[in-house]
């Protein structure tokens, strides 16, 4: 870069895993999923069976369960080691239960990337969560209720970085849900009693392409190079990032580089502040 310094912003892992707030055993009455459709999911999902689903932020496993039923070879995970145990205990057609935080996603391939509503995601670390998908697997696919549709289909409009192709689908299907009640100190807790309504559920699909798939993977690797140690801002240079192994590997030069750095301070901006840090790349 002709011996001048350049900023750019990265994501750190430390912040955002120290931010996410994993679901609580107790957030689910009878530790029963809140919104539960009856009928035919994988349909709905656009997932077929024997396709390989990892669904993250599971929390009680309904979805990932009933998708599994239905013949779709799903890997199930949490952050919560308590809700995964108890998943583990009843985990039914299941393909595996495992435990780890949906930022980090093993970089094994999967058909799909799946979650239902992961609220605690939001704004920490759903953008890598979604970047390891559209890495790892065929695309994305996230699950919710029409009152969530800000929540999530709006948050992922990075996506178009990656040049991963956007579809979504919904439909008005009975669900059961659970009452809800005062609790003592106030608020709303689930009561352990169930009704049925209907509500319209969309199906967002995030589609990864050769290119993006490569640009994700390049990028969740600069990433992971430049993480700051500790209390030190993380510096390097072009070269440095080009010359690496692991970089060198993906075949990338300068230029792609450079682009990846650049789509990272994109990307920044789908984090709550203090969740990114700047870099100085020379």
């Amino acid at each position: 870069m002709n011996g001048c310094v350049a900023e750019f912003r990265i994501p750190v892992y430390r912040s955002i895993l120290a931010e996410c707030k994993p679901w609580k055993a107790s957030s689910f009455a009878d530790f029963r999923q809140d919104a539960m459709p009856r009928g035919e999911l994988s349909r709905f999902c656009g997932i077929k069976p024997g396709e390989n689903v990892l669904f993250v932020a599971g929390g009680p496993g309904g979805w990932a369960k009933q998708l599994a039923e239905e013949g779709v070879n799903v890997h199930y995970t949490d952050a919560s080691r308590k809700i995964a145990n108890r998943v583990r205990r009843r985990k039914g057609k299941l393909a595996s239960v495992r435990t780890f935080d949906a930022a980090r996603i093993p970089s094994q391939n999967y058909d799909w990337v799946a979650s239902f509503e992961p609220m605690p995601l939001r704004e920490t670390a759903l953008p890598l969560t979604v970047l390891r998908g559209l890495a790892h697997a065929r695309g994305v696919k996230l699950f919710y209720r029409a009152m969530f549709n800000r929540e999530f289909a709006s948050r992922l409009g990075f996506a178009k970085l990656y040049g991963a192709r956007r579809s979504s689908s919904g439909a008005a299907m009975p669900f059961e849900s659970p009452y809800f009640k005062e609790s003592a100190a106030g608020g709303l807790t689930p009561a352990e009693l169930y009704f049925y309504t209907h509500d319209s559920f969309h199906a967002l699909t995030l589609r990864s392409t050769a290119p993006s798939r490569q640009k994700a993977r390049l990028d969740l690797l600069c990433i992971r190079l430049l993480q700051p140690k500790k209390s030190k801002p993380a510096a390097t240079t072009i070269a440095a990032l080009v010359s690496h192994p692991e970089v060198k590997r993906l075949g990338a030069g300068e230029e792609k580089v450079k682009a990846s750095l650049e789509r990272i301070t994109a990307l920044c901006e789908c984090f709550k502040p203090g969740l990114t840090t700047l870099v100085n790349v020379e």
